[in-house]
């Protein structure tokens, strides 16, 4: 979480629990669904497979959301807003993340879940 987004966003009016770390360091126990939206394209392809093989033995499902064949610089002052991934494809996140089942895809975005093994 980038700290000036919680207030310039008012994100602890929205969310009963904001916490401020980096994802790839951040343990949790079991949830029942974990969202990844606009995540992984921000990590490079192994740190990527690590917080969803993380996830995928600590939540019974998680929907996984990516931009396809975007670019993105940094932002807003937030270096983190650089998209690692900016190759996305459908055969690219399949390739990548074989653990994710395509729910929707339009061409320019992904929405993939958790997929049963």
């Amino acid at each position: 979480m980038f700290v000036p987004y919680i207030e310039q966003f008012e994100l602890g009016k929205k969310y009963e629990n904001v916490f401020i770390s980096d994802i790839i360091d951040f343990k949790y126990d079991n949830y029942d669904l974990i969202i990844f939206g606009d995540i992984i394209e921000h990590l490079d392809v192994s740190e990527a497979q690590r917080v969803l093989d993380y996830a995928y033995g600590r939540c019974k499902d998680f929907i996984v959301a990516v931009p396809y064949l975007y670019e993105q610089g940094e932002c807003y002052d937030n270096e983190h807003e650089v998209h690692k991934q900016p190759d996305l494809t459908p055969e690219l996140v399949a390739e990548r993340y074989p653990y994710l089942q395509l729910l929707y895809g339009d061409g320019v975005y992904g929405y993939y879940v958790k997929k049963q093994l």
